[in-house]
């Protein structure tokens, strides 16, 4: 074995240690601070401007064994790092205080070292020195160690964030279907339940009691979406009774009576402002006999007024009234809306107009309903209910 006894003290020998590893900070100020790393972390001051640094310990770990190489070829290049103060601390750019700079190097390549023959090498053959060239400078840019990492660009797009969506995407898709199945396996059990003690409300003569059952029964029928005949009665006699409990609190003569009182000169209040706190958006209730030719002409019913130079009418929308009447002679009709507006033209014989809104116009056909507004139930009252629930295909 030879060279066994260099190997055997190399073992028993103290290894040397390893000098301290430098560092190199640049304030926010310019000043260049160097030490060198401890087996703790630092704290280090600025002289100029007193901000504080922070010094990452020296590596715990060993350094890197360079690995032998063996033979080269000649393309093979040698590195050597030369450090050049080419640029001072002065004109290098600002960065964030705990970012560490380095100073540009440069990069001198080594001439490639022979390639050594193969075999046995023979130390007397003359070896002729080679010519070396050139050498090439290679330059590095400044690094920014955290300016770096705050201007890194991450794809959006990643193999990972794509199957986080698409689980994302199961899951609220799973969970709406879960809702939506028990939203409408109530709305089932409200329809029945809540359509059945509005029913029974409405025998008994309680508008108020029903108004709340029927509201559950439209809310629940909206989340269904159901149009079979049941649900179409049911959405009928909410209407009803909303209607009826939301009526005009004074009849149609005395709202236009107010209507003229307060259009004229020495009134307190204008008309628009009444109109808008007491009447609009308040149903109205019409029994009256109608002939309509045109179903693209408004409808204009005639209202019986007792005051002098003043008439009214009703207006509704001729394509909401023409899907249900239209003929050559008169008919009677019982319809409810919404009053819209109540405007006047002319100066000296006003004529005021009742707009009602076309999304509210509706035709009635509950008997019971309409005898609690007031009505007298007769045989022709009864008849003209009994033909518009055919009509609109809700009839019992």
């Amino acid at each position: 074995m030879p060279k066994w006894l260099t190997k055997a003290k190399a073992a028993f020998k103290t290894p040397e240690p390893v000098p301290p590893e430098p560092f190199r900070l640049v304030c926010v100020c310019g000043g260049v601070i160097n030490g060198v790393r401890q087996e703790r972390e630092q704290r280090i001051r600025c002289g100029d401007c007193n901000h504080e640094m922070f010094v990452f310990p020296e590596s715990v770990y060993p350094p890197p064994e360079v690995p032998y190489r063996g033979v080269t070829d000649e393309s093979d290049d040698e590195v050597e790092i030369i450090e050049e103060p080419s640029a001072s601390s002065d004109n290098l750019p600002p960065g964030p205080a705990d970012a560490i700079t380095i100073a540009p190097e440069k990069l001198i390549k080594k001439p490639p070292s022979p390639k050594k023959p193969k075999g046995r090498s023979n130390p007397k053959a003359k070896r002729s020195p080679k010519k070396v060239g050139p050498t090439q400078a290679v330059q590095v840019d400044h690094v920014h160690g955290i300016r770096d990492l705050r201007q890194r660009r991450f794809k959006i797009i990643t193999p990972f964030r794509a199957i986080a969506a698409g689980i994302l995407v199961v899951l609220l898709l799973t969970g709406y279907a879960v809702l939506h199945s028990r939203s409408v396996a109530n709305a089932e059990v409200v329809r029945t339940r809540a359509g059945k003690l509005g029913q029974q409300a409405l025998d008994a003569g309680d508008l108020a009691a029903a108004d709340q059952e029927f509201t559950k029964v439209d809310e629940a029928l909206q989340i269904l979406g159901s149009d079979d005949p049941q649900s179409r009665l049911l959405h009928q006699l909410f209407l009803e009774v909303r209607a009826a409990v939301e009526l005009l609190p004074t009849s149609v003569p005395d709202m236009l009576a107010s209507a003229v009182e307060a259009s004229s000169e020495t009134a307190l209040t204008s008309w628009e402002s009444l109109f808008d706190l007491t009447y609009r958006d308040q149903w109205v209730v019409v029994d009256t006999t109608v002939s309509h030719d045109d179903p693209d002409a408004e409808v204009r019913i005639a209202v019986p007024l007792m005051l002098e130079n003043n008439s009214a009418f009703f207006v509704i929308d001729g394509e909401s009234f023409a899907e249900h009447v239209v003929g050559d002679g008169a008919q009677r009709v019982i319809f409810a809306g919404r009053v819209q507006s109540c405007q006047a033209s002319g100066t000296k014989h006003k004529t005021w107009d009742i707009r009602i809104a076309d999304d509210s116009f509706f035709f009635w056909t509950d008997p019971r309903t309409y005898e609690l507004l007031g009505f007298a139930l007769d045989e022709e009252s009864t008849e003209t209910l009994r033909q518009q629930a055919e009509m609109l295909g809700v009839a019992k």
